[in-house]
């Protein structure tokens, strides 16, 4: 018998990216909030769940080519959030 599930492995690969890129946390808190207040925040009613969203900030750091800034003092957040938000205002 097979087993499918990945639930560890994505654990440790999220653990994994928020260890490589210190503004991952803060920018998913201020997104999370975001869609909270828009009433985005939950899957079952057509909302984005955590896991998607940091997929997608995941997605957009990898594009972006910010995978593997660990020093704080290198980037701007509240860049980063502009940024994101223009990416994928942008792309839809």
């Amino acid at each position: 018998m097979t087993d499918f599930h990945n639930g560890v492995k994505c654990v440790n690969l999220v653990q994994e990216y928020l260890l490589d890129c210190w503004f991952i946390e803060p920018l998913i808190l201020v997104l999370k909030q975001m869609l909270k207040v828009n009433g985005l925040n939950d899957p079952y009613k057509g909302g984005l769940s955590s896991y998607g969203l940091l997929l997608m900030i995941v997605a957009f750091i990898q594009f972006r080519k910010l995978n593997k800034v660990r020093v704080p003092q290198k980037i701007n957040l509240g860049n980063i959030l502009l940024d994101f938000l223009h990416y994928y205002g942008e792309i839809l």
